[in-house]
């Protein structure tokens, strides 16, 4: 396969501009090629950003960071929240919008939101119902590098007789332009793919035509 893991670029403009004045829309490598009848012959190419975007997101909950787990903690990937994230109704409709999860077996009950500082949170849920907000406080914590939004309460809020519910539930505000709360909450969807891509999976910067966005 001669032809296999090369460049392929494909670019648009007028060609009277000549090659500087043609924009690339596409970039990629060579991953397959096929004849088909009639003299046809199809070349397979995939995006280059493809095989930078193997490597899982980071933030998963793992026991080698969190260290007081409970046992019945499943090891989910730690949420990415993006823009004004709420369940329909808020805050009088029963439940919110992103699960939280228990990462403590003792006060605080610590229940983790995202693997970033988020904007706000703006209401919580204990199974369906509105918690008042002098019940829990909003902190954060760093864990395996990340800095992440918590919701810490002082006494359990679990149920035993629902053991496979999520108890804690939220309505949220994401990340924001410097990554603090008193940033600007990002809530055009190209600024917040860019934003996930460069940050979260690690994506070059110079892989983006950031005047596109």
């Amino acid at each position: 396969e001669p032809m296999f893991n090369r460049t392929i670029r494909a670019k648009f403009g007028l060609v009277d501009d000549g090659y500087a004045g043609l924009t690339t829309v596409f970039t990629g490598k060579i991953v397959g090629d096929e004849f088909l009848s009639g003299g046809e012959y199809v070349i397979l190419a995939r995006d280059s950003l493809y095989y930078q975007l193997q490597e899982l997101i980071p933030g998963y909950i793992k026991r080698s960071n969190f260290t007081d787990l409970p046992p019945a903690t499943e090891l989910w990937p730690i949420p990415i929240i993006a823009g004004n994230v709420t369940a329909v109704g808020a805050p009088t409709k029963e439940g919110g919008a992103c699960p939280c999860y228990l990462i403590t077996q003792s006060d605080p009950f610590r229940y983790l939101v995202a693997q970033h500082v988020c904007k706000e949170i703006t209401n919580v849920y204990k199974y369906g119902t509105l918690v008042s907000a002098s019940n829990y406080s909003v902190t954060t914590g760093v864990f395996g590098g990340l800095t992440c939004t918590l919701l810490d309460f002082t006494t359990d809020q679990r149920d035993t007789t629902r053991p496979n519910e999520i108890e804690i539930w939220a309505n949220v505000k994401g990340f924001t332009d410097d990554g603090t709360t008193s940033g600007s909450l990002i809530e055009n969807p190209a600024d917040q793919l860019h934003r996930i891509l460069r940050d979260f999976c690690g994506i070059a910067a110079g892989s983006f035509d950031v005047t596109a966005i």
